[in-house]
């Protein structure tokens, strides 16, 4: 379960299959859904880790304000390699988003 609290800067790790060389993806697509809402990043947006094969997306403090509080999340990945061989993860990997005591953007008080 990943977790994540309101008004963070959070970065969420997707860990990738050995058996895909992650530096052969050339688009990639991270689906966070809760309910109604939902983020989408793409590869532009994320960090890659060739050596850990990996992907760090980073949230800011207003996305992650804006998520609802409870377990009711999920994140999926979906991803293209330079062959067009399309992979996704499995979509119920589950999130929940605690919350912070004192709303809004740190820094903006």
């Amino acid at each position: 379960m990943i977790k994540i609290r309101q008004g963070t800067t959070t970065t969420i790790t997707v860990n990738i299959p050995e058996d895909i060389d992650i530096s052969t993806i050339t688009e990639a697509w991270l689906y966070i859904k809760f309910d109604e809402l939902q983020l989408d990043k793409v590869l532009d947006d994320m960090l890659v880790d060739e050596e850990e094969n990996r992907f760090l997306c980073p949230l800011t403090q207003e996305e992650t304000l804006a998520l609802p509080l409870g377990y009711r999340g999920f994140i999926q990945i979906r991803m293209l390699d330079e062959n067009g061989a399309a992979y996704t993860s499995d979509p119920l990997v589950p999130v929940l988003i605690e919350e912070a005591y004192k709303k809004g953007v740190i820094g903006n008080d």
